[in-house]
This record gives C-alpha cells, sequence and structure tokens, in this order.
C-alpha cells in the first residue's frame, strides 16, 4: 500500500532532481516514520525493469519526509519514471512521473526570444545617421553572450529604418532579413 503519492508532475529530460518521500507506519498507514536509513530505491524508465538508480542519495528532512535525488542518468528516458521506495515497517512510496524533453519554462524563453520581448545576446551595428539622427542599422540576435559581435551563433538578423519629419520620428521599421 502507498504512502501517499507526490512530486505528480514534469520532470525535464537529462536533469538531476530531487523526488520528495513522505514515509509512514506500515501498521496504522499514517503515522510519520523518522529515522529511515539505506531505504530500497528502485526506478522504472518508461516501463522498463525496476532497477537501482544511478544516484539514489537519500536524507532526512524532518517529521517523515525525506529526499532522494535523481541524476540525469535517472532522468534520460522520455516517458513514464515510475519509482518505488520501500524499507521495513513503513509502507511503500509509490510515485509516477513524466519525463519530458522541456518544461514550460523553456517554452516561454523560447517564445519571449521569439516576440522580441527579451533583450539579451543582441548587436547593434552597420549604423548610419542622417544630421545626428539614426536611419539605418543592423541588429543581429545570438544563441549566447560569448558569441555576440561575431559571425558565430547569428539566430537572426533584422534591418533598421528610421524616417523622420521635421524634428521628430515619421517612420522606424524592423525587418528580418
Amino acid at each position: 500500500m502507498s504512502s501517499g503519492k507526490f512530486n505528480v508532475g514534469k520532470q525535464k529530460q537529462s536533469t538531476a532532481t530531487f523526488l520528495y518521500v513522505y514515509l509512514v507506519d506500515e501498521t496504522d498507514g499514517y503515522t510519520p516514520e523518522t529515522g529511515i536509513i539505506s531505504p530500497t530505491i528502485t526506478v522504472s524508465k518508461n516501463g522498463g525493469a525496476f532497477a537501482a538508480p544511478s544516484d539514489g542519495t537519500w536524507s532526512e528532512l524532518a517529521s517523515g519526509w525525506y529526499k532522494a535525488a535523481l541524476d540525469a542518468t535517472d532522468t534520460n528516458t522520455l516517458g513514464a519514471l515510475a519509482v518505488n521506495v520501500a524499507k521495513t515497517g513503513c509502507r511503500n512510496f509509490m510515485n509516477t512521473v513524466e519525463v519530458v524533453s522541456g518544461t514550460v519554462d523553456d517554452l516561454i524563453t523560447l517564445v519571449t526570444r521569439a516576440l522580441g520581448l527579451v533583450q539579451e545576446n543582441y548587436y547593434l551595428d552597420n549604423t548610419t545617421y542622417d544630421s545626428g539622427r539614426l536611419s539605418t542599422a543592423r541588429v543581429r540576435i545570438y544563441d549566447s553572450a560569448v558569441n555576440v559581435g561575431t559571425d558565430i551563433g547569428v539566430v537572426a538578423t533584422y534591418n533598421i529604418t528610421a524616417t523622420y519629419a521635421g524634428s521628430g520620428l515619421a517612420t522606424y521599421k524592423v525587418v528580418k532579413s
């Protein structure tokens, strides 16, 4: 019988994490078990045979709560990751987490970059001015800070043109090349 399901959700593939475990008494099913050392921890990757995790470092938090470390090898297979924690005197802890290729945070970052809402890793060059006002330029967006200003890792290039009427800006256009 399971002592509960915690950590339900998604885990990014090939990243280390902690599995939080709550262990209760085998007989009454609700009294927290403390002082548990060296339980048997096994994992099944996407329906495969249960085996010891690559990491599995175990530590007590408090009041029946523990954490077990899972490393990148433990989470390297897409699909269901089933975990079982067993120790004499405790009810087994069973849990399933879905291992996914990306998380919602990854998606938010990609969409934010695609919409141009993030000002990072870009370089403005090839500027021309008319009467001290910018009339054309090129903006390049890079995959990492180390590549900024080079021809390596260019994700996108945009050309900027600006026109003026009197003392103010009339048009401003940014076009992806």
